[in-house]
């Protein structure tokens, strides 16, 4: 019988990837309120369903965008 002492173990790969999604998610909520930031300053006022296009469209080139994701980080 023959172990693979090199090869990591799938819990450990399994945390990996659990870490990598959650900082994907955490950098994404970054770029989501700079996109807010950006369209405020040039806009003083825009009403909230413009606001939430103008995001979808700016980060639409970088990652899928759901509406429900903006509305928690624009707060």
């Amino acid at each position: 019988m023959e172990i693979n002492l090199n090869s990591p173990s799938k819990s450990v790969q399994q945390k990996e990837i659990e870490g990598l999604h959650q900082k994907i998610d955490e950098d994404r909520c970054i770029e989501i309120q700079a996109a807010i930031v950006r369209i405020m300053k040039a806009r003083q006022t825009v009403e909230h369903a413009l606001l939430i296009q103008e995001v979808i469209q700016q980060l639409s080139s970088r990652f899928k965008l759901e509406i429900p994701v903006i509305e928690v980080n624009s707060i």
